[in-house]
């Protein structure tokens, strides 16, 4: 029975039940097993036959059971363990991933174009936004148009010159009239304000030549005009002021002659004795 014992201690699971792993001596347990196994078949002609008969059943099926036993065990070392496909798995998948991936391109020379060292680096050529685009590449801005200046007929602008000219505000009042003369040369009141342009150069602005202008082209346009007594003396001052004495002398003459009842009359009169004897 030794040999039994033998054989329950190397199929002991202790054996092989270490993490389920094939173990160092493992193939010298099963040369055991199968030496043991070998060992139990008693020699020929050994006891009586009956004995030998039923010993010898009882070794073949021990040796029958070692055998199954024994290639069992084999096939489960052989068998590739599931730990071992964990293990094996990542590894199995990092290689074959390793062998698919690409490998990385290779880094290019640094080109012998690039700027040496301590140069300075140009500007990338980026598309300027609209804040940062040159003035020089800027579309010319067109002036804003003008608000058109509403057409006003002759009367309202004689009316506004006056007006202007009576509150002081001599500028305003020279450029109106200059519109009534540029927008309504032929009209009445264009004529009619010929003699108050005229004394608003002369007496507010100082401009005697400017004043004489007006006055004449009043007595051009209407020599029997209901101004005309007035045209005619704001020749006559004109002239003075332009210190043209024989032409004032003139004027101051015309004006008795053509209204010798004028309420000028005697101021015309003075200034002819004076230019006469001689006097300023």
């Amino acid at each position: 029975m030794n040999g039994l014992s033998e054989l329950d201690d190397l199929l002991d699971a202790e054996h092989w039940a270490e993490r389920g792993q094939p173990q160092r001596g493992d193939e010298a347990r099963l040369d055991a097993m199968v030496d043991t196994a070998l060992g139990l078949v008693p020699p020929p002609g050994g006891g009586g036959a009956a004995a030998n008969g039923a010993a010898a059943s009882r070794s073949m099926a021990m040796v029958a059971a070692t055998i199954v036993v024994v290639a069992a065990v084999a096939a489960w070392m052989a068998w590739p363990r599931a730990d071992d496909a964990v293990v094996e798995a990542p590894v199995a998948r990092a290689a074959t991933e390793s062998v698919r991936t690409p490998l990385e391109p290779p880094i290019a020379p640094p080109s012998s174009s690039r700027s040496p060292v301590g140069a300075p680096v140009a500007a990338s050529a980026a598309v300027p936004t609209p804040d940062e685009q040159p003035v020089a590449d800027l579309p010319p801005t067109q002036a804003e148009p003008a608000a058109p200046v509403a057409r006003l007929d002759a009367a309202t602008l004689l009316r506004l010159a006056g007006e202007a000219r009576d509150a002081g505000r001599i500028r305003t009042a020279s450029r109106l009239y200059a519109r009534l003369f540029r927008e309504h040369p032929r009209s009445r009141e264009a004529t009619t304000g010929r003699v108050s342009a005229g004394r608003l150069e002369l007496d507010a602005r100082g401009r005697a030549a400017a004043a004489l202008l007006h006055f004449d082209r009043y007595l051009r346009d209407e020599p029997d005009g209901i101004l005309a007594e007035e045209a005619m003396l704001g020749r006559a001052l004109a002239r003075g002021r332009q210190g043209r004495t024989a032409a004032e002398l003139q004027a101051w003459t015309d004006l008795l002659d053509r209204f010798p009842a004028s309420l000028h009359a005697s101021r015309a009169r003075a200034r002819v004795d004076a230019i006469a004897s001689g006097g300023p």
